[in-house]
């Protein structure tokens, strides 16, 4: 079914303003919207969280689709041409707190006082 939607902006030309962009576009819904994008500056903004190499993907969801939908996404980025050419480099992860916490049911940290 085609959206009535004739005009549609979306604000920002970061990683989720064109992605966002991107799906509208590729969706036949949306085959006859006139589709804007608005960026504070060019594009890429070099000012964007998506425009240099750090990023945070993690699978540590409490939604048991959103870990299953990390995950998954991960193990394309490590496995096919998306990460290929320095797109996605994982340097490891380090998590600090009290002693005392409990990451969901058990501890999976040893901590020697």
């Amino acid at each position: 079914m085609e959206s009535q939607i004739q005009r549609l902006i979306v604000i920002g030309a970061g990683c989720f303003g064109l992605s966002a962009a991107l799906e509208l576009c590729q969706d036949e819904a949306f085959a006859s919207t006139h589709i804007t994008i608005i960026s504070a500056s060019e594009i890429p903004d070099k000012n964007c969280a998506s425009f240099d190499i750090n990023r945070i993907v993690r699978t540590d969801y409490t939604s048991p689709l959103y870990a299953s939908l990390a995950a998954e996404a991960l193990e394309i980025w490590r496995h096919s041409d998306w990460g290929k050419e320095q797109r996605f480099v994982e340097s490891g992860l380090l998590m600090l707190g009290e002693a005392s916490t409990v990451f969901g049911t058990e501890n999976p940290c040893s901590v020697t006082q």
